[in-house]
């Protein structure tokens, strides 16, 4: 088992299709188990950065070699989650077959549809006449039905396949409070017993979750300061380019005399208009006395409360001390009652005869029983081990006795059944001629396989051969015949007009291969002919018209001769 914990720089992971929040990867952890482990838990921990944050998302992925059942804990400073992850083998073997079954039975229906479909069911009748009576019989056969039946003998029953132990990936998450800090501890154990968990990996990932509308604002924020700073350079270069081209910059004296005569004169216009020129000093100082008295009413209030407060925390100092000193008192003075009777039952016991030391001495008696029991079960152990290597030797000896015998025995056996004429190699012949003959039967075999495939090549050879023989012939002919009608006066047909855009309806059964609609020449003009279903055999399933399938080259030449037009069409079989 390995543990291992890292931090990678942020990056952007997912985005919703609302863009309000994005994530990133601040820290992940790994586990795996490399050694059989079928009890021990193991730990994963995943430290959480102390800085604030929208929200964390802690996910995992748990990555099963096999079927097995186990049990997670997840521990976090905002809470612990629990729960059950996989399944036992028998489970998932139960489950699989019928999956497979399943399966099965739907590829068995879908051969019964398709037959069903090419090959509509059959009414079939039958009659007997025999002198005064007469019987007849109707049945209907229904080929969809029986295929599916045969399909679903053929078809072989449901078994795991080799490998398949049920290896799977588990995936989840959690949302976490932004505010946590501290550590998350991953907890992984068996739920059955003595189950192997070795090969189970698991990957811890922490993201963080961020407001994009707040970032958004930051940058927003950051980019009107980057303006504002920007105006600011412009105004001064502005003023340079000014003072550059002769304009002459006031000074500070020269624009605080002119505000100050500005004031003046608005002042005069004021007031000579009815304004009061005090009004604003009167209001003013009103409100600074306003200030000031309640600022000296809240600090009188502070002060009273700071003093109660002060006065109540040197009593409760005052009541716990009183306490502790009154505890320390009689902690001690039933200390010392303690020690005063044990020392007095003590003395008594030794009055009467009790002996101090007894405990002691029955230690030592104890721990000299114990170590002779040792030595005696040392000794027990040693006889029974040379015990068993004098039994073992004396095993050894009857089977090297019994071993030479039967060599003996053997090779006096072999050389009467020699003197009575038996062939000792007939075994190692009758294996050569074996080998013999079963490496000429495999040469046979393969000549004959090769014989087979050259005759298959060469069949092929011809018939390509063949079929370009006739392709240069339809070829020729629709030529000669193109030539021999343009010379009598014929024309070309017009163009093929542009495909037309159709809506391709539901297919009517599984398989089914849609065939585009096209326009097709009926002698006189272009007609559409509209799309349609077909089944694999060639057959019409459905669709808006009918069809041919023409195979082979095909041509036409158009003769045009008012008021008739004449199509005719070359197709070599």
């Amino acid at each position: 088992m390995s543990t291992s914990t890292k931090f990678l720089l942020p990056f952007v992971l997912v985005t919703g299709c609302v863009p309000t929040y994005r994530t990133e990867l601040v820290a992940q952890s790994s586990l795996s188990v490399t050694e059989p482990t079928p009890a021990a838990a193991l730990q994963a921990e995943l430290e959480i950065p102390a800085e604030q944050a929208d929200a964390y998302l802690l996910a995992y992925e748990v990555r099963l070699p096999r079927a097995m059942e186990l049990t997670y804990e997840i521990r976090c400073p905002d809470g612990t989650r629990s729960g059950v992850l996989g399944e036992t083998f028998e489970a998932y073997r139960t489950r699989r077959l019928a999956e497979l079954e399943q399966e099965r039975r739907r590829q068995a229906e879908m051969v019964g549809s398709l037959v069903g479909a090419v090959v509509p069911g059959v009414q079939a009748r039958a009659s007997a006449t025999a002198p005064g009576a007469n019987a007849s019989a109707q049945a209907t056969v229904r080929p969809g039905e029986a295929a599916e039946q045969a399909a679903l003998q053929s078809l072989p029953a449901a078994t795991l396949p080799p490998g398949d132990v049920g290896a799977r990936t588990l995936r989840d998450e959690f949302e976490l409070s932004g505010s946590a800090s501290g550590s998350c501890v991953f907890a992984l154990a068996s739920n059955v017993p003595g189950q192997d968990i070795s090969g189970a990996t698991v990957d811890l990932a922490l993201r963080r979750r961020i407001d994009v509308e707040a970032e958004r604002a930051e940058l927003a924020a950051a980019e009107a300061q980057a303006r504002l700073q920007a105006g600011l350079d412009l105004r001064a270069a502005l003023a340079l380019d000014l003072e550059t081209r002769g304009a002459t910059r006031r000074t500070a004296a020269e624009r605080r005399q002119i505000a100050l005569d500005l004031r003046a004169g608005l002042e005069g216009d004021l007031v000579a208009a009815g304004a009061d020129p005090g009004l604003r000093a009167r209001q003013r100082a009103e409100a600074d006395a306003e200030r000031a008295r309640e600022i000296r009413i809240r600090a009188e209030a502070e002060r009273l409360e700071t003093e109660a407060r002060l006065a109540a925390e040197a009593a409760e100092r005052a009541r716990r001390e009183a306490e502790r000193q009154e505890r320390a008192r009689r902690e001690a003075e039933l200390l010392a009652i303690a020690w005063d009777a044990r020392a007095d039952l003590k003395a008594s016991l030794i009055g009467l005869g009790a002996d101090p030391d007894f405990r002691r001495r029955q230690i030592e008696i104890q721990a000299r029983l114990d170590a002779e029991a040792a030595a005696r079960e040392r000794q027990e152990r040693e006889a029974e081990r040379l015990r068993r290597e004098q039994a073992q030797r004396e095993a050894a000896l009857r089977a090297q006795l019994e071993l030479e015998a039967s060599l003996g025995l053997r090779n006096d056996l072999r050389a009467d059944l020699v003197a009575l004429g038996a062939d000792p190699d007939l075994r190692r012949r009758q294996a050569e001629a074996r080998a013999q003959r079963e490496t000429e039967e495999r040469e046979r075999r393969d000549r004959e396989a090769m014989l087979a495939e050259w005759t298959a090549e060469q069949r092929r050879l011809e018939a390509e051969l063949r079929a370009g023989v006739e392709y240069q012939a339809a070829i020729d002919l629709r030529a000669d015949l193109r030539a021999d009608l343009r010379a009598a006066g014929a024309v070309d047909r017009p163009p093929r007009p542009a495909p037309r855009y159709e809506e391709r309806p539901a297919a009517p059964v599984q398989g089914a291969i849609w065939i585009p609609g096209e326009w097709v020449w009926d002698g006189f003009s272009w007609v559409w002919a509209a799309g349609r279903w077909e089944v694999r055999g060639g057959a019409v399933a459905a669709g808006g018209g009918l069809g041919t399938l023409d195979l082979g080259v095909h041509g036409g030449v158009t003769v045009q001769s008012a008021p008739v037009t004449v199509q005719v069409e070359v197709r070599p079989r």
